[in-house]
């Protein structure tokens, strides 16, 4: 069952990484790691949550220093209007956590909660002039490498296609496939920030990953339109837009008991290909 709440004016949905506004209707992007202690301090809200519990919910699988949590606390506090003199809605508790003031935490029920009524109708996608051909799935480290003529707006219908759903059309797109595939379910949004959004069950992976990419595209001053990476068992789909509107897609059948790190390396590896 999917957990929702509303803090003050902002919508948060237990398995979404970005929240509504519900005063603009506008979708709005924080920090992973700022939601996911948000999300944590919604669940005992009234309740003081140890140091402890928030940094291992908030960055899983990770060991950092209390002061990333208090950066989290302190991007929490200005998103909520408050700050650490006042701490009007967010207080500290010395030495042991954080309590987030029960009155501004509203649950959501699940019957009440409907995707469509926290996000915007969206747009109807343009026709495809022209069908895809069907190609054979590559096995690890042989990929397909395709679309390279095509127009900028029909590549990013593919890449909308290939990887189910940009991060805005996401929830509407998953919905609409559902309908139509009803045997296949796909991994919400595991990772976003900047331009990398990443679609993956394993959270671990999205992390490392996202991780990975943000510092070799820091390090190397590169900033493409959007980067979109779906894990889906042993399938690993990318695609890449860089500053020019030119797109890179491949998709790369991985051999099963794969791990997290090989597949990152992989994945950073495919990157810089892209961009050289």
């Amino acid at each position: 069952m999917t957990r929702a709440f509303k803090v003050k004016q902002f919508v948060l949905i237990e398995d979404s990484l970005f929240i509504l506004d519900s005063k603009t209707n506008q979708q709005l992007r924080i920090g992973t790691h700022d939601l996911l202690t948000l999300k944590e301090l919604c669940f005992h809200a009234g309740k003081i949550v140890s140091k402890e519990s928030l940094l291992e919910k908030g960055w899983p699988g990770k060991i950092v220093s209390d002061s990333s949590l208090t950066q989290s606390i302190r991007n929490i506090r200005t998103l909520l209007g408050d700050n650490g003199k006042e701490q009007k809605w967010l207080k500290t508790v010395p030495k042991i956590g954080y309590v987030l003031d029960e009155s501004i935490v509203h649950k959501i029920s699940n019957e009440s909660l409907s995707v469509d009524s926290y996000i915007e109708p969206l747009q109807k996608e343009a026709k495809l002039k022209k069908e895809i051909q069907k190609t054979n799935i590559p096995r690890l480290k042989r990929w397909l490498n395709c679309t390279n003529n095509l127009s900028c707006g029909f590549k990013l219908t593919i890449l909308s296609l290939l990887l189910v759903s940009t991060a805005n059309l996401s929830y509407k797109v998953y919905k609409l496939i559902l309908i139509k595939q009803k045997t296949t379910k796909y991994p919400k949004i595991s990772f976003a920030q900047g331009a990398t959004t990443i679609y993956s069950y394993n959270t671990e992976f999205a992390l490392e990953a996202g991780k990975g990419i943000d510092d070799w595209l820091d390090k190397n001053q590169m900033k493409p339109q959007r980067i979109d990476v779906l894990l889906l068992q042993e399938n690993l789909s990318f695609a890449i837009v860089d500053q020019q509107g030119k797109i890179t897609n491949k998709l790369i059948l991985l051999e099963k008991g794969f791990e997290n790190k090989q597949v990152v390396k992989l994945l950073v590896d495919e990157v810089s290909h892209a961009f050289n």
